[in-house]
């Protein structure tokens, strides 16, 4: 099997899709100083990022209210994976 490799225009076209693709996931996340500044009820169509805790959070709307996807990893001390057989 032959490598093949991408020439200019096509390094150029996919250079272009990536930075489409990256500024418009920017318009679905809500960045505000800290999670007390999130609206009431949120949009499960959008990503809120808390900047003063650098933590991430999603809006479920089944049971109104915010969780946590993302943190900081230098926070976390311990993950406990549960039991294991």
């Amino acid at each position: 099997m032959a490598k093949q490799y991408l020439d200019e225009e096509g390094l150029e076209l996919y250079d272009g899709m990536i930075k489409k693709v990256i500024s418009n996931q920017s318009e679905n996340i809500v960045q505000k100083p800290n999670y007390l500044l999130f609206p009431s009820v949120g949009d499960p169509n959008l990503l809120y990022m808390d900047i003063e805790h650098n933590t991430t959070y999603r809006w479920d709307k089944s049971t109104l209210k915010y969780f946590c996807i993302g943190s900081n990893y230098s926070d976390i001390d311990v993950i406990s994976g549960g039991s294991s057989k």
